[in-house]
């Protein structure tokens, strides 16, 4: 396990099932709280120090894990092995109960601990997710997929870039974000597509019902993404605490100023 530690933060890649997972540590208060992450073509290693001042708000009341998926992705893998993974992980950091923040593909992660490992989750933040693969989610991930089996790294991450940012962010750091958008490898494609393929058999509407902790769901009207539909299903589904931002895209849990607030508010409540 290769661990880096910067000032108050600790980034760890912990070896598993022949590959690593790579999480960041931060915060020192009491209780527990797990991020899963969305996916990107390259991660996020080296930028713990930036993860953790976004979630600065937790910081003291807090000790929270930012998890990413298995570096290497082997065919077939699905969004229960890297559920798996992380839950493996968590025992052995000696975490038995946790609060739970996941996006996007994070949030189907986190679901399926949930699911599989409810002592392990004391209550669950659903940001732009959804309980099976929408239908925006098809044709987003096709899309995608089209340019990373062609290895056309720079038109993949500016479609990324369109379909995961509001037009105003897009727009606003378009110079920004082109340069970014050569970033990557063949190898980084490859792991991409498997991670959009994990998806592809993942549908747990019919277990939602098994679900017993406090759930908040926070969607966004504009998810080019996964859409609306998955954050509906779920409000639904778990008659629980719900918010839409109107104007938000996929990528709200990154954009929108009181995001970590509402969550924060949210645990204050469940504490209560």
């Amino acid at each position: 396990m290769e661990v880096k530690k910067q000032t108050e933060v600790t980034e760890v890649k912990y070896e598993i099932a022949g590959s690593y997972v790579h999480f960041v540590k931060f915060g020192h208060g009491p209780k527990n709280m797990v991020m899963v992450s969305g996916i990107s073509l390259v991660g996020f290693e080296g930028r713990g120090g930036s993860i953790a001042n976004q979630y600065k708000i937790f910081h003291d009341e807090y000790s929270c894990y930012y998890f990413d998926r298995r570096r290497f992705i082997e065919e077939g893998v699905g969004i229960f092995d890297f559920a798996k993974d992380i839950y493996s992980i968590l025992k052995s950091e000696g975490v038995e109960s946790a609060d739970f923040l996941g996006v996007s593909q994070g949030g189907m992660i986190s679901l399926a601990i949930a699911l599989e490992h409810p002592e392990m989750v004391r209550s669950l933040v659903l940001g732009s997710s959804a309980p099976y693969k929408t239908e925006i989610a098809g044709k987003t991930g096709a899309d995608w997929k089209k340019h990373l089996a062609a290895g056309e790294v720079h038109a993949f991450n500016i479609l990324f870039y369109q379909r995961i940012y509001s037009r105003r962010f897009f727009e606003k750091h378009k110079r920004a974000l082109d340069r970014l958008a050569n970033i990557g490898t063949a190898d980084d494609c490859v792991r991409f597509i498997r991670l959009l393929e994990a998806v592809e058999s993942y549908d747990v509407r019919s277990r939602l019902h098994e679900l017993r902790c406090p759930c908040f769901v926070i969607g966004a009207a504009m998810d080019e993404t996964l859409g609306i539909d998955g954050s509906e299903c779920l409000a639904e589904a778990l008659g629980c605490k719900y918010y839409v931002y109107p104007e938000g895209s996929h990528t709200a849990y990154d954009e929108e100023k009181d995001y970590e607030k509402r969550v924060k508010d949210f645990l204050d409540e469940v504490y209560a």
